[in-house]
C-alpha cells in the first residue's frame, strides 16, 4: 500500500510491459515514457488510456508534478533511473529524477532487475527480480544527493 516506485534496468521496449504484468496482480502501475512514443498514433493513445505520463527528457516540470501526484495518492509508478534504454545491457548513469520523485513523494523505491529482454522478441525466458525497498533520505532539491541515490538504486538493481 502507499506510493511506490518500481525502479528497473531498461534494455528493451518490452521492459515496461513485463513490469506491468509483474505488478498487475497487486498494483495498477503507471509510468513515465519519453514523449516521442506518445506521438505514435495507436501506441500514444493506448499509453495515455492506461495512465502513462508523457515526459520531455530535456526537463518536464508538468510530468514530474503528475508523477509526484500519482505517488502521493498512493499509486505505483515505473521509473527507469537511467532515463533511456541501455544498448549494451550495461548500466548507464542515472538521472536525478528518481531521487527527486522519491524525495517529494516519500514513496518507497523498489529495485527491479529485468533479465532476458535484451534480444526481445527472440528470447525464451524473462525474469524479474524484486529487491527490498529503500527510501530517499535527502532533499529532493539536492541534485548531488539525488544522483547519489540513483547510483545506489542502480547498484541494488544489478546486485539482484
Amino acid at each position: 500500500t502507499g506510493g511506490i516506485i518500481l525502479a528497473g534496468n531498461h534494455v528493451a521496449n518490452a521492459d515496461g510491459v513485463f513490469m506491468a504484468i509483474a505488478a498487475g496482480p497487486k498494483r495498477f502501475m503507471r509510468g513515465l515514457g519519453k514523449q516521442e512514443v506518445f506521438k505514435i498514433p495507436v501506441l500514444g493513445w493506448w499509453l495515455r488510456a492506461n495512465g502513462m505520463i508523457s515526459l520531455d527528457r530535456r526537463g518536464d516540470i508538468g510530468a514530474m508534478r503528475a508523477a509526484t501526484t500519482v505517488l502521493k495518492e498512493g499509486g505505483c509508478l515505473l521509473v527507469f533511473p537511467e532515463g533511456t534504454r541501455s544498448k549494451t545491457g550495461e548500466p548507464g548513469p542515472p538521472k536525478a529524477g528518481l531521487g527527486f520523485l522519491a524525495g517529494n513523494s516519500g514513496a518507497l523505491v523498489v529495485p527491479v532487475h529485468i533479465f532476458g529482454t535484451r534480444k526481445w522478441p527472440w528470447v525464451s525466458k524473462v525474469e524479474l527480480r524484486f529487491g527490498p525497498g529503500v527510501r530517499y533520505q535527502g532533499s529532493p532539491s539536492d541534485r548531488d544527493a539525488s544522483l547519489a541515490f540513483g547510483r545506489d538504486v542502480m547498484s541494488r538493481i544489478f546486485a539482484l
